[in-house]
């Protein structure tokens, strides 16, 4: 099965992105507050395969950057998340707007 063919299949792994990575962004906001680095980075682990699985690669290099940062200076992790938070709220209006496409697309059917 080709699954860049199978629109509904897009939808549904969309939908999923929109419901669980916000989630888990505001988790990275909350552990940064904490300075709790190591959920940071766990977080970022986490959350990392899903950007570039939906087409969003560069955040999903950001990711492995606070990850890694995370580790061994969280300083500079909370100066990395905070530059890619505006990229990735971007990138959730992106895909707000796909699966709006993608529902139209799939109604006309």
């Amino acid at each position: 099965m080709n699954y860049a063919t199978d629109l509904g299949f897009c939808k549904a792994l969309l939908e999923m992105f929109q419901q669980n990575v916000p989630l888990d962004v505001s988790q990275i906001k909350e552990a940064i507050l904490l300075k709790d680095f190591d959920k940071v980075s766990s977080l970022a682990h986490k959350i990392k395969p899903s950007f570039k699985m939906v087409g969003l690669s560069q955040l999903s290099e950001g990711l492995v950057e606070v990850e890694m940062k995370a580790k061994s200076d969280g300083e500079s992790a909370i100066l990395i998340f905070e530059k890619l938070l505006p990229k990735i709220e971007e990138g959730f209006i992106v895909i707000d707007d796909e699966i709006g496409k993608l529902t139209k697309c799939l109604e006309v059917r």
